[in-house]
């Protein structure tokens, strides 16, 4: 039994309430009448990615999403500014391996604020620390949504003809 006060009670209670925060702050919807993105938590579903999130407002018949991993921390930063927050090399090679775009959203629980960094192409090593460069907010946001519609845009409708389509409906 996991005690409230034990390290992996609040390993918990972190991760959960970082991702509440990011959940928060995704659809955050600023001056706009809605947000213009809609995460689902993963739970324990798939081992390295937390959220698919989709684009909220793209007229397209495939429906843009990416994939986000969330980590939280309370330790601050670091003197460079970046989050002291980690992933390692198992999980960065998780994510990397998706042909989707995917993301590290590294969350600072104290500050209720959140950074974005790309996970694709970018190394197959973890990190000890994240980069604050992006953080969650309206220009990041709609930076975020216009990268991730533009590689829908890019990507081929798919042709994929299944052998376990209904006979009667195949065309050809």
């Amino acid at each position: 039994m996991t005690s409230a006060f034990s390290v992996e009670g609040m390993n918990s209670f972190l991760g959960s309430r970082g991702e509440g925060i990011f959940s928060l702050l995704i659809t955050e919807p600023y001056s706009r009448r809605s947000p213009i993105f809609a995460p689902e938590f993963l739970g324990n579903a798939w081992p390295v990615v937390d959220y698919i999130v989709r684009l909220r407002g793209a007229s397209r018949s495939v429906a843009p999403y990416f994939f986000v991993q969330v980590k939280t921390t309370s330790r601050g930063y670091t003197r460079s500014g970046r989050l002291r927050a980690s992933i390692s090399a198992r999980e960065m090679r998780g994510l990397v391996a998706n042909p989707v775009p995917t993301y590290v959203v590294g969350v600072d629980q104290s500050a209720i604020a959140a950074y974005v960094t790309s996970a694709n192409g970018e190394r197959n090593q973890g990190l000890a620390s994240l980069p604050a460069d992006f953080p969650l907010n309206r220009v990041t946001q709609e930076a975020l949504w216009d990268e991730v519609n533009t590689f829908w845009k890019s990507v081929a409708p798919a042709s994929f003809i299944s052998r376990f389509s209904d006979p009667a409906r195949r065309n050809g």
